[in-house]
């Protein structure tokens, strides 16, 4: 999936229980990847990875 800054800050900030200061959380950089899982049995979520930078062989 590809989307703007915002709306993966916005994700991150509900996967984290919607803390009261969303600056919590900085705008990821441009082409940075972030990983969100759930966790099905108990509907957990879980940030793996946020604005991870990657080279030319990912």
């Amino acid at each position: 999936m590809v989307t703007h800054g915002f709306t993966i800050k916005a994700a991150v900030l509900a996967a984290l229980g919607r803390p009261d200061n969303p600056m919590v959380v900085e705008e990821p950089d441009n082409l940075s990847i972030t990983r969100i899982t759930r966790k099905a049995s108990s509907d957990n979520y879980y940030l793996r990875y946020y604005n991870r930078v990657v080279d030319s062989k990912f």
